[in-house]
């Protein structure tokens, strides 16, 4: 029993529509060109029995597909810079095979972006600064994207043919200008478009993050291990004046025992007012 069977011909746009519509897959893509015909050679497999008992024996295929999309995804800005836009994007998506998306995290965001970079991408969705500031972070972002670590960022196909062209592939907005039709302008706003979604979904998940790092209300000790006091704070208040008192009165007892003759200033008061009238000097005597 076969259990698929296979093509192979030089890619071409249409030629690959019509084998995906058969339900082929991509497993294989030549990084050089014929030299005749300037394509290059693409291997599709599609399985023959679909039956629910041969189901499990199919993920042989989902393997291949993934490997194959992989290795597109890092030969998009090299050997398949040239591929229209649009075929590049055909080749990474094939209703056959089941592709599961994973949610972004701030792990994987710490791991790519700076916090400069985050603060880049806020400053041109606000229309800030221009495109080019942010250049740069389009493949990081393309690359997210493709690799199925943004679930729910859906994107339409424009954006996601704008997004492959300028991230992956390397192409101007000139480039693309030319590619998809359109007027610079129009180019320009459905970029802003695709980089506001990318940017508002990065800032959603660090929200998250932020809000689960939070404890809960319900989650806080409320005061359930407190052990209370034993006296009011006015009773503590009056037991530490008591004890003042009580050791100003021993201080005062000591001061009393001691002989404090030996300090007391001698003379009388009219002595000291006889010397103070007739004294030029600063240098006062009195007889003891």
């Amino acid at each position: 029993m076969l259990d698929y069977v296979g093509t192979s011909f030089g890619l071409t746009s249409e030629l690959l529509r019509f084998w995906k519509s058969q339900k082929f897959v991509p497993v294989y893509l030549s990084q050089k060109e014929n030299e005749l015909t300037g394509e290059h050679s693409c291997i599709m497999l599609c399985p023959i029995n679909s039956s629910v008992e041969r189901v499990e024996t199919n993920e042989w295929l989902n393997h291949y597909f993934f490997d194959f999309r992989r290795r597109i995804l890092k030969l998009l800005g090299k050997a398949f810079h040239k591929f229209p836009t649009s075929m590049a994007l055909s080749l990474l998506e094939n209703r056959a095979v089941k592709i599961e998306s994973k949610a972004l995290t701030q792990t994987t965001i710490d791991e790519i972006f700076l916090p400069h970079d985050v603060q880049r991408l806020e400053m041109y969705v606000n229309n800030q600064v221009e495109y080019k500031l942010i250049w740069d972070l389009t493949t990081d972002l393309a690359s997210l994207y493709f690799q199925d670590k943004m679930a729910g960022s859906n994107l339409e196909t424009l954006h996601k043919a704008i997004l492959m062209g300028c991230g992956l592939q390397n192409k101007s907005i000139d480039r693309m200008m030319e590619e998809l039709n359109m007027p610079s302008n129009q180019v320009l706003a459905k970029f802003y478009d695709c980089m506001k979604k990318l940017t508002n979904y990065i800032m959603r998940t660090m929200e998250r993050t932020i809000e689960g790092g939070m404890a809960k209300t319900s989650e806080l000790n409320m005061g359930q291990n407190l052990i209370p006091l034993k006296q009011s704070l006015n009773e503590e208040f009056a037991e530490d004046v008591k004890s003042l008192e009580k050791q100003q009165k021993k201080e005062l007892t000591k001061l009393k025992k001691l002989n404090l003759d030996q300090y007391a200033i001698k003379g009388t008061d009219e002595e000291w007012s006889k010397v103070l009238s007739t004294s030029k000097s600063t240098i006062v005597s009195i007889k003891r």
